[in-house]
């Protein structure tokens, strides 16, 4: 079951290698849309990110509302590792942890690794794949051709010229 993952066709167009001959004829197509209200459950960095996709992605028509879901998970992860990375900021690498006895009581402090590492380079992990799927990565990216946004408006500047 392993193998490479199938693009779909709105990539291949986009990157300049569809042939006839390959068209998945049972492919899932999605209506595609230009804009879309942040999720609520989005903290600030993660809205940020949903507004510069939709703000990118809807000048080309990569977005459909199929995406959405995965578009909230990419923006959440963004979100997490920029909230996690303020915590450290202000929190230090290290920080004071109670210690506990068997009882469950608290008997001093040590000092250990900001739990807050964890859970940012977790958020990072993810937040990269989701990069690579959304063709957000310098290399990725490097695969897709997008058209001028205002493709219409060029040609009649070349006829008027």
């Amino acid at each position: 079951m392993g193998g490479r993952l199938r693009k779909p066709t709105a990539i291949k167009e986009l990157q300049g290698t569809l042939e006839k001959s390959r068209l998945q004829k049972d492919e899932l197509h999605g209506e595609f849309i230009t804009s879309h209200e942040p999720p609520e459950e989005l903290n600030e960095w993660g809205v940020k990110l949903w507004n510069d996709l939709f703000m990118e992605y809807g000048k080309v028509n990569l977005i459909t509302r199929l995406d959405l879901g995965s578009l909230l998970m990419m923006c959440n992860e963004f979100g997490t590792y920029c909230e996690a990375d303020d915590l450290i900021k202000a929190q230090g690498l290290q920080v004071e942890v109670e210690v506990y006895n068997q009882k469950g009581e608290v008997v001093g402090t040590k000092t250990d690794v900001n739990p807050m590492l964890r859970v940012r380079d977790n958020a990072a992990k993810q937040y990269k794949m989701f990069c690579v799927e959304f063709g957000l990565t310098p290399v990725s990216r490097a695969k897709i051709s997008a058209p001028k946004p205002d493709s219409k408006g060029d040609e009649l500047d070349e006829l008027l010229n």
